[in-house]
């Protein structure tokens, strides 16, 4: 499903990509899948942006971050950048092609 959602957000349909995200997170909250959870989180964070509600988008940041910091994964870099006041936000922040080989992904 979070896969539908990128290819949604790519073609401008947000409220459509909004749903499936928010699916997503609630079945990797369900099943206790945290690193998922922070990964969709951030995804999310960044539809919000897009969106223009920026309060809601740096929640979702926010949330993805702690995760990330208690699971010790390497996006907590990434995402605390774009918390940063001088971060690439409010236009969506993080990047959205492949990362490099072993780099993080926040798809």
């Amino acid at each position: 499903m979070h896969s539908f959602a990128e290819v949604r957000r790519q073609q401008g349909r947000l409220e459509e990509a909004a749903g499936c995200l928010e699916w997503s997170l609630a079945v990797f909250c369900e099943y206790g899948l945290r690193h998922r959870q922070a990964r969709t989180l951030t995804s999310l964070g960044k539809l919000l942006a897009a969106k223009g509600e920026h309060a809601a988008a740096r929640t979702a940041w926010q949330s993805a971050l702690a995760l990330f910091r208690e699971l010790h994964m390497p996006e907590v870099a990434e995402v605390a950048a774009v918390l940063e006041p001088a971060g690439a936000w409010p236009s969506g922040g993080l990047r959205t092609s492949a990362p490099a080989r072993g780099g993080p992904d926040t798809r």
